[in-house]
């Protein structure tokens, strides 16, 4: 397969409850930016970098099967922003594997993983 042929990730798309609620919610929680929201058909995309994450609607939907791992360069910061709007977080823990991580849910119990590189990448 050359690399032209390779597909390229664009969205992961997480179902959702109440779609304002979980825009809110990463929109002014995490900070994501919202580059397009679709009311009518129950759809939102947002965008972290180069990554994006699409809402979807599905009000049948549980807890989902997905963890959402988002790379921060600060995170006893963020870990601090977070607390100081009332978000439950978990204490930041060392991993063995070189990172510092701390985990969150989102308000239809997605896990959300916070982490930084320890030392960081540069």
């Amino acid at each position: 397969m050359t690399e032209t042929q390779i597909p390229s990730l664009f969205m992961v798309e997480l179902w959702v409850q109440d779609l304002s609620r979980s825009l809110a919610w990463y929109h002014e929680i995490l900070g994501l930016e919202v580059e397009l929201l679709d009311d009518a058909r129950g759809f939102a995309l947002l965008a972290s970098g180069n990554a994006r994450l699409a809402l979807k609607v599905c009000p049948s939907v549980q807890v989902s099967g997905v963890r959402l791992a988002f790379e921060v360069i600060d995170l006893p910061a963020e870990f601090g922003r977070l607390r100081s709007l009332g978000v439950e977080i978990s204490e930041i823990e060392d991993d063995l594997e070189g990172f510092r991580s701390s985990k969150l849910i989102d308000p239809d119990g997605t896990l959300i993983t916070l982490f930084a590189w320890n030392p960081p990448r540069v």
